[in-house]
């Protein structure tokens, strides 16, 4: 796929030698993961319009958050501002123009908004490198040139679980599902996303193809799909032009076929976009791999 020199710069964008980086001993890339648990002392407070304060530490204030993170929604926008279209307070049918700034709500006190940030960097780097591809291999001045990033797998999985919790609590959920928001975020989810549990062998993140019902619309979509079982939220499928990434947080496993495509890849370790005269790459390192491949797309 890519033959990546041990003495250039590791792909993760550290700067470092890639054999002094995230380059493991069995020739894997693993960059590390974002540290989400709020530094200590643990503050004993639970805040009533945060979503992780069944965890009990809360700060007293709280923050206005974007439930599809700014960073990302920065993607998505012109001038600024983005076509939102399948929230309930939306009609159906029809798309309204906002600001970035429009799409938050009061959902996390600041001490926990502000240890999830790092997954809302690390988020819009990710779909960030997939529009970029996108621009480049439309343009005839760039459509030649070869790049590869890496990135840590499990942090676009947290920052998917992060978007789902925002959604369901903040009562977000498309029209016919909000019945899915009438749940309090469960103990095992906030665990995850606060680095103090694993998860699951055959939860975390799914590739396939993209179709889903639209949350956000813009040149480059975003969409949103929230995945359910036996009446309950087990997870959500979010999908960026060509590629649909779904996060499994409590489907079982005779039904992860059923809900998800067939081909679908549990945790790929590349998207690779390859062309006439050209390769780009984003790499996906995980501690608990899945899948032992990716998906590769032809440009013609």
């Amino acid at each position: 796929m890519f033959q990546i020199d041990r003495h250039t710069p590791c792909p993760c964008g550290s700067g470092r030698r890639v054999d002094c980086c995230c380059l493991r001993p069995d020739g894997q890339f693993v960059p590390a993961g974002c540290r989400t648990s709020p530094r200590p002392p643990k503050t004993g407070y639970s805040h009533p319009r945060c979503f992780a304060s069944a965890l009990r530490d809360c700060s007293s204030e709280v923050s206005r958050e974007h439930y599809i993170s700014a960073s990302v929604l920065r993607q998505l926008a012109v001038d600024g501002r983005v076509l939102i279209g399948g929230l309930p307070w939306v009609r159906g049918g029809e798309a309204l123009e906002l600001p970035i700034g429009a799409l938050t709500a009061r959902v996390l006190c600041a001490r926990h908004n502000s240890a999830l940030a790092p997954l809302d960097d690390r988020a819009g780097g990710f779909f960030g490198a997939i529009k970029r591809e996108d621009l480049e291999s439309a343009d005839p001045a760039t459509r030649g040139t070869s790049w590869v990033v890496l990135f840590n797998g499990h942090d676009i999985e947290r920052w998917m679980l992060k978007v789902l919790c925002g959604l369901m609590v903040s009562g977000n959920m498309p029209p016919g599902k909000a019945h899915l928001g009438r749940q309090a975020v469960p103990g095992r989810w906030l665990r995850m996303l606060f680095g103090s549990l694993s998860v699951p062998s055959h939860w975390g993140l799914y590739l396939q193809r993209a179709e889903v019902g639209y949350v956000c619309q813009s040149p480059h979509p975003f969409c949103f799909k929230p995945l359910e079982h036996d009446g309950r939220l087990c997870g959500a499928v979010i999908a960026l032009g060509a590629f649909a990434f779904a996060l499994n947080v409590g489907l079982p496993r005779e039904a992860i076929g059923r809900e998800l495509s067939p081909q679908a890849l549990h945790r790929p370790k590349h998207l690779v976009f390859a062309g006439r005269s050209g390769a780009r790459g984003i790499l996906v390192g995980w501690d608990r791999p899945g899948a032992d491949k990716g998906l590769t797309l032809t440009r013609l």
